[in-house]
């Protein structure tokens, strides 16, 4: 813990490294925080708090280091399973070894340390923090093949609750199937599902178990098929809760015309709370490359409601207000969804609504702050400077291009500054870089041209060019 503290306030000789700043809210998460972390080499650093009024205040901090052929994080973390069918994270103040990748395979160790409740720790996307309850621990381990993945986790805690997961992923030309199941803090569930999809036809399947704000199972099979500019859909749902169960079947006729899409559908739907049957059409215009307009008209039991919304895409400032028809488990309901993002310099703002399979909307809000720093420590081994340039067509600098650079089995990540210029202090004279277009901070480019290494004597140049 004192290492992580110091190494923020020790003044030495001068090092580029990424700090990254994030605070954030949210009424999806019930949680507020923010958090600090530090990129240095092939270490990182972090120091967070998040508060909830269910947990309180939950401190956190942790450590990412390489020890021999493996990654170690050392402090709070979610220790979890991520498939395509969904995944699940057990918070946890341990120590965690990560074995690099092997061919096809890569196992993940875990651990030794004191475990929360799966969904019950004080967490949030500004900071990585938990507040542990009872010992436990476990192991996870992944195998991968061209076609097939199959991952699984087991960690069990001191008063016997228990976290025993699997999942597996099938792809093949024209078929995709994804599963993953077990326990969860001893509770089963199940999600899966299945695609097979030919040029124009797709035909896919799901079942999945939502946990948060209440257990929902929800089911679903769907198709559509593409005839030149005009689509038909069709879907039948069903989720079924502790509370209520409701069903529901859909069909509709989708026409695009690039700058106009129409829709018009039919929606019915069914539980204990009532019948809904309704006619629902859709009108979205791209008036200009940035700014579109949209309406939706409801007709349902002879009451019609009309709604309109639009939004703007601009590279520093998005917004977006749209309404749909979303399956709930109460059956279809209206749902107004909102979001907005916002660059300026080394910031970004977000913000956005999500709607539950309760039918409850919730909202997430945040921001995010690199800043690229000389932090100082010693000279010893970084004597040989990387620096380049990152510009545009017409020669302009571009502030917050996002390099990669490899040093051996290091790789590191720097940002260019307001003048478009990036600075690396390394041990050794040569280093492999490439270009990450979807880090870039400052708004979505396309790379035109990069050098694949750069040495020491020898200043880079990348030319980027704006997305429209």
């Amino acid at each position: 813990m004192y290492r992580i503290v110091a190494i923020f306030v020790l003044l030495a000789a001068p090092l580029p490294a990424q700090v990254r700043f994030d605070a954030g809210t949210s009424t999806l998460l019930n949680a507020t925080g923010g958090s600090m972390t530090l990129y240095q080499n092939d270490r990182q650093y972090s120091v967070g708090m998040a508060y909830n009024p269910q947990h309180g205040v939950a401190l956190g901090a942790y450590e990412i280091f390489p020890f021999h052929n493996y990654m170690v994080t050392a402090g709070s973390q979610g220790v979890g399973l991520s498939t395509e069918a969904g995944g699940v994270s057990l918070p946890c103040v341990c120590v965690a070894a990560y074995q690099k990748p092997k061919a096809g395979y890569i196992q993940r160790i875990q651990i030794a340390g004191f475990t929360g409740m799966v969904g019950g720790a004080t967490s949030s996307p500004w900071s990585t923090t938990a507040k542990p309850s009872r010992l436990g621990g476990g192991v996870m381990a992944e195998f991968r093949t061209l076609h097939f993945d199959l991952s699984t986790i087991d960690a069990v805690t001191a008063d016997g609750h228990r976290t025993f997961i699997q999942g597996a992923s099938y792809k093949r030309e024209h078929l995709h199937l994804v599963m993953s199941g077990g326990l969860v803090n001893s509770q089963r569930f199940l999600n899966a599902g299945g695609t097979f999809y030919t040029g124009s036809f797709n035909v896919s399947g799901q079942h999945y178990t939502s946990f948060y704000p209440t257990n929902v199972i929800v089911d679903s099979v769907s198709a559509s098929k593409q005839i030149s500019v005009v689509s038909l859909t069709g879907a039948v749902n069903k989720s079924s809760s502790t509370l209520l169960t409701a069903t529901g079947a859909n069909a509709a006729v989708n026409v695009n015309l690039n700058r106009l899409q129409a829709s018009a559908g039919y929606y019915e739907s069914q539980s204990r709370l009532g019948q809904l049957r309704m006619s629902y059409y859709n009108f979205n215009e791209h008036l200009t490359r940035r700014i579109s307009v949209n309406e939706s008209i409801s007709d349902s039991a002879g009451h019609r409601g009309v709604a309109f919304g639009g939004g703007y895409a601009g590279n520093r400032f998005q917004v977006n207000v749209s309404h749909s028809l979303q399956f709930v488990m109460t059956g279809y309901t209206q749902v107004l969804s909102v979001s907005l993002s916002m660059r300026i310099h080394d910031t970004q703002l977000q913000a956005q609504t999500v709607t539950l399979p309760t039918g409850q909307t919730k909202w997430t809000t945040g921001q995010t702050t690199y800043v690229q720093k000389q932090l100082t420590t010693s000279h010893e081994g970084g004597k040989y400077i990387m620096e380049g340039a990152c510009v545009d067509e017409t020669d302009q600098p571009v502030e917050g291009c996002a390099i990669q650079l490899t040093l051996g089995k290091v790789k590191d990540i720097v940002y260019t500054n307001g003048h478009g210029q990036f600075q690396y202090h390394t041990k050794i004279k040569e280093v492999t870089i490439m270009v990450l277009p979807e880090e870039f901070t400052g708004g979505d480019y396309t790379v035109i041209a990069a050098p694949i290494k750069i040495q020491h004597d020898v200043p880079a140049k990348i030319v980027v060019r704006r997305k429209p």
